[in-house]
């Protein structure tokens, strides 16, 4: 892979709209660097799903992003991407052989590489899981490397949530690591700075106030176990709250980004207090509670569609209701059924806001639709089921 004339040319020509256009609906400031003449390997914290244009303004180069393959399939907004920006296409979740050739081919052709390492936008206000170590990869390349940090987007514009909240976001360089001193450390050792230079907490912002009239709506995509009664997909959120339909519990969502208890016993602090309880609480979970015909969560009028990626064309196979078991995924419509067995699934995961990917065998499938559905719900019992029987803990449930 080689940088092109066109890229720059487009990175010049938009670069000044969409800096404004960021500042004026996202509150957003990236921090220009204009000494930075070399080509750079850059890992940042992951938290919108336009995280790489706003890290790009910091840099008057065009920077050349790894980005999940999920986006190669999206008719001609793929055809556009791959024109005039050429990401870097890995597999959800894991950086494989093509894409290290393809980084290592880029970054010696003079291009300059930007890696979201967890692979997904934060649901909790800190960065997801990283599921693999990137010092190897880091030394491999054998470029300067810049730690960025985004601060702020958390509140502004949350991955569960649906429209823009009013506050202040940023962009910045956190630390920058010369060859010279990331060769005199041990992998363990720069993993772990990696991994801490990047890690922002949504709750440690000077700025973290945030005004929306609907704070937590859409809350239930990321958070969807009740912690008094336990109950799974109980939760719904209305206006700055968010509340169990089975047994009343109640917080409010508040512009600072914690809760305030309205109803109930156990407080969280914050979404991602909450969320990581959810995440051990599923894994723990005795699912023989539920017997094979009983499904633990139902969802309406959504979408299960079949990607074709390599000809970036979607099929939609019908509209209906999804039905989530303890083994399997059912797709109904009238008389209709599409059975999605957890033992065929070779791997599950969410895109953007909502979008339940799920691979099957040679295929690749999407649950769209239902605004208030979880697709993190579906992915975390599947992962805490299949991480159960082979033995695994270690933290992973997808994201």
């Amino acid at each position: 892979m080689v940088p092109h004339f066109r890229h720059k040319a487009f990175n010049k020509i938009l670069k000044p709209f969409i800096r404004a256009f960021l500042f004026c609906f996202y509150g957003y400031k990236a921090k220009v660097y204009k000494n930075l003449k070399e080509n750079y390997l850059i890992i940042s914290n992951h938290v919108t799903q336009i995280d790489p244009i706003m890290l790009s303004l910091s840099f008057k180069k065009p920077i050349y992003f790894v980005a999940s393959d999920d986006i190669f399939s999206i008719k001609i907004i793929s055809s556009l991407l791959e024109y005039f920006m050429s990401p870097i296409s890995k597999t959800k979740n894991e950086i494989d052989i093509s894409t290290t050739k393809n980084i290592i081919s880029m970054m010696k052709n003079g291009g300059s590489v930007g890696i979201f390492i967890s692979g997904n936008a934060t649901y909790s206000g800190v960065e997801e899981y990283i599921p693999s170590p990137i010092a190897r990869l880091v030394k491999k390349i054998g470029k300067p490397l810049i730690l960025y940090n985004i601060i702020g987007c958390y509140g502004v514009a949350p991955r569960w949530g649906e429209k823009l909240r009013k506050g202040k976001c940023s962009g910045q360089i956190k630390r920058i690591i010369l060859p010279s001193e990331y060769n005199n450390m041990t992998d363990e050792e720069l993993d772990e700075i990696i991994k801490n230079e990047i890690n922002v907490d949504a709750l440690k912002n000077d700025n973290r106030y945030y005004n929306c009239k609907n704070r937590a709506h859409f809350l239930e995509r990321a958070l969807f176990v009740c912690p008094d009664c336990g109950s799974i997909g109980s939760l719904k959120s209305e206006k700055n709250s968010i509340r169990c339909e089975k047994c009343g519990y109640e917080a409010e969502y508040q512009e600072d980004l914690t809760f305030k208890l309205i109803k109930g016993k156990i407080h969280f602090h914050s979404v991602k207090q909450w969320y990581d309880y959810q995440k051990g609480y599923l894994y723990d979970f005795d699912y023989d509670k539920y017997e094979d015909e009983d499904p633990i969560k139902i969802d309406n009028d959504i979408y299960f569609i079949l990607n074709h990626r390599l000809k970036h064309k979607e099929t939609l196979i019908f509209k209906g209701q999804s039905r989530l078991y303890k083994n399997r995924i059912e797709i109904e419509k009238n008389d209709a059924k599409i059975t999605l067995n957890f033992t065929d699934i070779k791997s599950m995961s969410v895109q953007g806001k909502n979008k339940l990917l799920l691979h099957v065998d040679d295929k690749y499938y999407q649950i769209r639709g239902n605004k208030r559905r979880s697709g993190v719900l579906y992915m975390f019992i599947y992962y805490s089921l299949k991480n159960k029987k082979e033995g695994k803990c270690n933290g992973f449930l997808g994201i």
